[in-house]
């Protein structure tokens, strides 16, 4: 009866070692993966979210100047009839805008539009409204240079200016060698600037580390449940330990 008593303590002492060591073991693994875990995301976050600022692009301030001269011809649908004619006019309005223009402005910085205009302040023949835009190359430091040249050519400048580009037109479309220029008026131009510059666009917000739990608890396991097995356990020694004696 007795070695059947003290085998029943003894499977019991086991168990509750068993016990006690499995929870002893988790406990101190969790505690430091844990502590590594939090540590290490803590530092990274911190490092890399305070040195991150983005930027799309850094393309600074476009400037252009717009204007149009009314031209009085001949025969205006010689132009705006013939697809052909207007491109090669329109291309070589481009080289003299640029050359009354000046302080570096080239044919490749003007666009220029032939459209249908009036005639009513015209001295004889039909209207083309010739409109033109002209990007300021950053070589130009004042655009109101641009402004200023173009403002202060004559009305006999500008005649011969467009006379010269029919000549230049009509050597690709030969009808319209026979077109006359009879006047030329022109609208002051204007300076516009756009700045395309965009603001830094925000660093994203860094994620809120996870913190350690404040209730001692580890791996689910409360301490005053570890207190009671290993309480558990020195009873049982002390059982056997009494027996045996």
């Amino acid at each position: 009866m007795m070695k059947h008593f003290q085998a029943i303590i003894l499977a019991a002492a086991f168990s509750a070692v068993l016990a006690g060591n499995e929870t002893t073991t988790r406990t101190t693994t969790t505690t430091v993966v844990t502590t590594w875990t939090v540590t290490a995301a803590t530092m990274t976050k911190l490092t890399t979210t305070t040195t991150t600022m983005t930027y799309r692009n850094m393309t600074g301030v476009v400037r252009k100047v717009a204007g149009k001269m009314t031209v009085a011809v001949s025969d205006p649908s010689a132009i705006l009839n013939n697809a052909d004619a207007k491109k090669a006019f329109e291309s070589a309005m481009a080289t003299q805008v640029a050359a009354a223009a000046g302080n570096g402005i080239s044919a490749s910085n003007v666009n220029v539009t032939v459209s249908a205009g009036s005639s009513r302040r015209l001295q004889a023949g039909g209207g083309l409204t010739v409109s033109y835009e002209i990007t300021v190359p950053s070589t130009v430091s004042d655009a109101s240079q641009v402004v200023t040249t173009i403002s202060g050519r004559s009305a006999d400048y500008l005649k011969t200016a467009v006379t010269m580009a029919v000549s230049t037109a009509a050597q690709t479309v030969t009808s319209l060698s026979s077109l006359t220029v009879s006047s030329v008026a022109q609208t002051a131009p204007t300076v516009t600037e756009t700045n395309t510059t965009p603001s830094p666009s925000p660093s994203p917000a860094p994620t809120p580390s996870p913190t350690p739990s404040s209730s001692g608890n580890v791996d689910g396991v409360k301490p005053a449940a570890m207190m009671h097995a290993m309480s558990s356990v020195c009873a049982a020694l002390g059982m056997i330990v009494t027996v045996m004696n």
